[in-house]
């Protein structure tokens, strides 16, 4: 039984002269319990006792136990404190821990401490032979033999510390890579954007020139070589395409696709890729069907992204087929959600091989498919991502020999798959007939309303000629520009939704037509398309209902700001074909030409003439735009001097939001008409003089 005895109350038994044999009375029973319960009353609650069974636990575990008193002397260790050391048991137990721990200096902390406030320090040992290894210690507090002692479990955890710095340095090593491959990715944009000027500047002198060409040798009767330089711009345009599919990857890689949701006409929309697409089709004499357009379907959706997804689509069947037939089907989904746009061929088709890295970037089908129809290998790739981010999916269907059909799908904005667009209705009979009489020989302004409904007809003819203009009437798109040339209108309104040929397509025509790209033209539209109006070329966009006095203030305002009188023009461009071209248009104008080829000529140029017309490119060497800008603002004489920025610099948020406050107007060089700078420059001037 004596085995089983507590050595604390072993030892309080010896005390009281009692022995195993003698069992102790009642009187030394509780003269026991006194001493037992004053002992714990003066070595604190909460102390644990150990027994021999927990002596002999610690013995023989793994890590490394030492018992010392709380000012540092090694009382008893077990075995595995001896081996982490290189220590006997005798060596130690004549030590301090002060000799093996070199980072812990407790002091009095052990004096205070309880058993609850066991706590964990990280802490250094010294072997024996001189080494040290750094150790995890548990320390807490008991109490032997009626002495408060310290009880410290110790670990090596050298290999955790050297996983700690293996993980340490992976993360350092992670954080240089994305730090390096941050800067790879600045420097791809900044390549990307050098390489979109370096490209696109010398393609517009292509481009430009010849379609100068074109127009010139119509005008001289050399038709015979109008096909020769016609060739020419279509290579051009191609190269073009294929620069700007680069770098349409290029801002799908770095995330820069913004999208722009709008309602717009599906029908109206399909309208505009058939008009492209028949050319296309054309050359391969194919013939291009369109089937299953509801011209009252509406969709909410980016209409830019959404046409470039079909056109892609219907250039690769046009590119692929010969002598065949090529399809754009329309039609509702069996989720009434969702719009299905279907295009077919009746080309090469694909293999199962083919078919499965179709959408992969770079890849087409093989390397006779590279070398017969060109190509990037990107249009797909930037299809497929497209259609993601529009919500919706592409498929794909072929048959080697057959033809091809790929299956997109795209969401309808909720509530939107019944939106039905409504018109004015009816004509009213409030309108007399001589409403819509002509005014061509009236002396006044005119102005020329193209509207294919008559009550709209009446109304605009009767608000304008109320407040003395001259209105001529176009019932369609097809007879606009033949009656523009009859009547030389000052300003145009101009319907969107037209039969045979629609409102977007008139515009391009009188955007490209020189007499005309000056021409003030008003959108007068179902839909708010402001945004798709003025890239086109519109000035300004009204919705149906038209608000009459916003009409009227519009056009007086443009015939107020009619420039007759040519002035000085400065060119501030680097690339000496680019230079030519503008000051051969400008020149046919009757402008005066000053030529920098950089900022700092720029400068000095103005200063020396005082120009009337700022013509500017942005990347030049030694001062560029930006810097040009900058000083040229910063003169008060040249403050209200239109600049016009023509640049096929990618343009940033910041650079665009600068370019906003300080230019006038800002086009691409991606294959611009001469007409386009003579527009740009009247409607800039015009702005000026308002």
């Amino acid at each position: 039984m004596t085995d089983s005895r507590h050595p604390l109350i072993e030892a309080q038994l010896q005390a009281m002269g009692l022995t195993a044999d003698e069992p102790p009375d009642a009187g030394q029973w509780n003269e026991l319990l006194d001493r037992l319960d004053e002992l714990l009353e003066k070595h604190g609650e909460g102390m644990l006792i150990l027994d021999r069974n927990f002596d002999n636990m610690i013995r023989h575990a793994v890590d490394a136990f030492f018992v010392h008193d709380t000012r540092g002397k090694i009382i008893d260790v077990n075995q595995a404190a001896c081996d982490m050391l290189g220590y006997s048991r005798d060596e130690l137990l004549s030590m301090q821990v002060a000799d093996f721990e070199l980072e812990l200096d407790p002091g009095a902390i052990w004096d205070d401490m309880t058993v609850d406030e066991v706590f964990t320090v990280d802490g250094t040992h010294l072997r024996k032979d001189g080494t040290t290894y750094p150790v995890e210690t548990r320390v807490g507090a008991f109490v032997v033999d009626g002495q408060k002692v310290i009880l410290a479990l110790c670990r090596d955890v050298t290999e955790r510390m050297e996983a700690q710095r293996e993980l340490q340095q992976l993360n350092q090593q992670l954080e240089q890579a994305r730090d390096a491959a941050v800067r790879a990715s600045r420097t791809k944009s900044s390549f990307l954007a050098n390489m979109s000027h370096e490209l696109r500047t010398p393609l517009n002198a292509v481009i430009g020139y010849a379609e100068f060409l074109i127009e010139r040798m119509k005008d001289a009767g050399h038709d015979q070589y109008v096909d020769d330089v016609s060739k020419i711009l279509t290579a051009g345009r191609h190269l073009l395409s294929l620069i700007n599919e680069v770098l349409d990857f290029s801002k799908v890689e770095a995330g820069k696709v913004t999208l722009q949701f709008e309602p717009f006409s599906v029908s109206e929309m399909i309208g505009d890729i058939a008009s492209t697409c028949a050319p296309l089709a054309e050359q391969n004499s194919n013939r291009l069907t369109i089937d299953g357009i509801d011209d009252d379907v509406m969709m909410v959706s980016d209409v830019t992204k959404t046409r470039q997804v079909l056109l892609n689509l219907l250039s690769n069947a046009c590119k692929f087929t010969s002598d065949g037939q090529v399809w754009l089907r329309v039609q509702p989904h069996e989720d009434d959600s969702m719009l299905r746009f279907d295009v077919e061929d009746t080309g090469i088709g694909m293999t199962d091989e083919q078919l499965r890295k179709v959408f992969v970037a770079f890849e087409q089908a093989d390397a006779s498919t590279s070398r017969e129809y060109g190509g990037t290998g990107l249009g797909l790739a930037i299809t497929r991502h497209y259609c993601q981010m529009l919500g919706g999916r592409i498929e794909v269907e072929s048959t080697p020999g057959e033809g091809t059909t790929f299956t997109v799908l795209l969401p309808l904005e909720p509530g939107e798959a019944n939106r039905r667009q409504s018109g004015l209705g009816e004509s009213s009979s409030f309108f007399e007939d001589d409403d819509l009489a002509g005014d061509e020989h009236d002396s006044s302004p005119t102005v020329l309303v193209i509207e294919d409904d008559p009550a709209c007809q009446q109304l605009l003819a009767r608000s304008l000629r109320a407040e003395g203009y001259a209105v001529v009437v176009a019932d369609d798109g097809q007879q606009a520009l033949q009656v523009a040339r009859q009547c030389d209108p000052v300003a145009i309104t101009l319907d969107v939704m037209m039969p045979k040929v629609n409102g977007w397509e008139v515009l391009r025509k009188l955007r490209a037509d020189e007499q005309f790209c000056d021409v003030p033209v008003i959108l007068v539209t179902m839909l708010d398309e402001r945004r798709r109006g003025v890239a086109l070329g519109a000035d300004e966009v009204l919705v149906k209902p038209v608000d009459r006095s916003r009409l009227l203030e519009l056009i007086k305002e443009y015939e107020a700001g009619q420039v007759d009188d040519a002035g000085t023009c400065l060119i501030v461009e680097d690339d000496q074909p680019t230079r030519e071209l503008m000051r051969r248009v400008l020149e046919g104008q009757g402008w005066q030409v000053v030529e920098a080829e950089n900022g700092r000529v720029g400068i000095e140029q103005a200063e020396r003439v005082t120009p009337d017309l700022v013509m500017l490119d942005l990347m030049m060497p030694e001062v560029d735009g930006f810097g040009f800008l900058s000083q040229f603002r910063s003169d008060r004489q040249f403050v209200d001097v239109p600049v016009i920025i023509c640049t096929a610099k990618e343009l940033t948020g910041e650079e665009v939001q600068q370019l906003q406050r300080q230019a006038t107007t800002v086009i691409e060089k991606s294959g611009w008409a001469p007409g386009q700078i003579l527009a740009e420059v009247r409607r800039s001037l015009r702005q000026v003089k308002r």
